[in-house]
């Protein structure tokens, strides 16, 4: 499933069932905390103890896939068709994905590396392909957008799923359902292509300035720049019903047949099938800066609270119109820099929030507090700048000394187990190979849970972003974090 990420400015992001999709160069978010919740594979909602700081997030069908705070890939849940076995020697790794049971990886060169199953070729990467941006994993397909804008699909073409319209370029995201297709264009036009039994790829009249996109298994969905989000397609669960009161979202991604939503706040909200708990979101989940969905169970990367280790220059105009660079931890678009009790202005987040450039207002003579906020929290530097007046000449400042105010929530609890019976995906055949690029075109027979109930296996943005959930997810991921 695919990954939702934070969205700023021109940059999009995607949700999950294929994997949402990051538009451009998404707003650079900080290394955090993995947390999941339903599921109904054993461990796929279980981040391993010593996971650390992760920047990037994908769910799968049965098993979850994260890019570590240094570039390498960790999975964990179902392994049955070795979608958890990462090749040996990947790194620099910038976004994952995970398909119904394959998996893939972006380097920051924009190699696309995948394995796992690769029924129809669904894993098997083109040759000549150029750089990768992002990829999502539908059911028995694969789409992929390159750093030109153009989109690539391979793998099953059963209902024209990886029939790429003519009309579709210059493209900033793409994800993939089921059986479906969906990719949006810089100017903000969602394309959809593929099976359209229930209304999946029939986008809604009068939808524009869209930002980012989430295919679910049969359903879609999308964020427009007014942080408003829109469903089509399946509703038998109440995956299209968009919750009232959803505000200034900035992620979404889509799952088998539920969808999440990320608030500017980090609050993250759930709606459609509820049966594995995967609607459930923990009381106790932190800001989140990334979200994915997978068939039957949600993941997000918790914001980690702020610090500051140095302020540059400390001194400045009282006039004000001074940029100053903030390195540390823990920065957002959404943080807030306050001189004495005056916001700064043009706060950017860079270098994987670590660092932060401010201007500074205009104030009165003398050294002042400087107050970094993000939605998990605060510092303050007692004696963080000081404003000179023009007859005055530049000294020397002391040391500022931060302390760290995290915003306060509840102790972490174990994720609840799913109420239904567990159910491995289906076994692979013992001819299959689960090379980097496969060469093994194995079909997979079994066919996929009924969606009018409990699915017996189990998906950004995301992102997504996953076989199906927008992550597979028809998500994340990426989603990633510092994409």
């Amino acid at each position: 499933m695919r990954v939702g990420r934070r969205w700023s400015a021109a940059v999009l992001t995607i949700g999950v069932f294929a994997g949402t999709a990051m538009a451009t160069a998404a707003a650079e978010m900080p290394a955090g905390p993995v947390r999941a919740w339903g599921g109904h594979v054993p461990g796929e909602s279980t981040p391993p103890d010593d996971l650390g700081p992760v920047t990037a997030i994908a769910a799968g069908l049965g098993h979850t896939l994260a890019v570590t705070a240094d570039g390498h890939v960790r999975g964990w849940g179902s392994n049955t068709v070795q979608q958890l076995d990462v090749p040996a020697g990947l790194d620099d790794v910038v976004d994952v994905e995970a398909g119904l049971d394959n998996s893939f990886a972006v380097d920051a060169d924009g190699a696309l590396y995948g394995w796992g199953r690769n029924t129809l070729g669904k894993t098997e990467i083109p040759d000549g392909l150029e750089p990768v941006r992002v990829v999502a994993a539908g059911e028995y397909h694969t789409v992929a957008l390159d750093v030109d804008g153009q989109v690539h699909a391979w793998g099953d073409n059963t209902w024209g799923q990886g029939d790429v319209p003519a009309d579709v370029y210059d493209v900033v995201a793409v994800d993939a359902g089921r059986i479906h297709s969906l990719a949006l264009s810089s100017d903000g036009t969602v394309h959809a292509w593929g099976d359209n039994e229930l209304g999946q790829t029939d986008v809604p009249a009068g939808l524009d300035d869209v930002v980012a996109i989430a295919a679910g298994m049969h359903f879609s969905v999308a964020l427009d720049s007014n942080g408003d989000v829109h469903a089509w397609g399946e509703n038998e669960d109440g995956q299209t019903d968009v919750p009232a009161g959803l505000d200034d979202v900035v992620a979404i991604a889509a799952g088998s047949a539920f969808a999440l939503a990320l608030e500017s706040d980090g609050e993250v909200h759930a709606w459609g099938r509820p049966a594995q708990g995967q609607t459930t979101v923990p009381e106790d989940l932190g800001p989140a800066s990334a979200i994915a969905a997978g068939w039957a169970h949600g993941v997000a990367i918790e914001l980690p609270a702020p610090e500051v280790e140095t302020v540059s220059p400390e001194e400045g105009s009282v006039s004000g119109g001074t940029t100053v660079t903030i390195t540390g931890s823990g920065f957002t678009d959404e943080t807030e820099v306050l001189f004495g009790t005056e916001p700064g202005t043009d706060v950017d987040a860079t270098d994987g929030g670590t660092r932060l450039t401010v201007t500074t207002p205009a104030g009165s003579a003398g050294t002042i507090a400087v107050t970094v906020t993000t939605p998990a929290g605060s510092v303050v530097l007692d004696e963080g700048f000081t404003y000179v007046a023009a007859s005055q000449s530049p000294s020397p400042s002391p040391t500022p000394t931060a302390t760290s105010t995290p915003t306060p929530t509840p102790t972490d609890t174990a994720t609840p187990s799913p109420t239904t019976t567990p159910t491995e995906p289906p076994a692979t055949d013992p001819s299959e190979s689960p090379a980097p690029s496969p060469s093994d075109t194995g079909a997979l027979d079994d066919p996929l849970p009924d969606t009018g109930s409990a699915p017996a296996a189990a998906l950004a943005v995301a992102v997504a972003l996953t076989a199906m959930g927008g992550v597979l997810f028809w998500r994340s991921r990426r989603i990633t974090a510092g994409s």
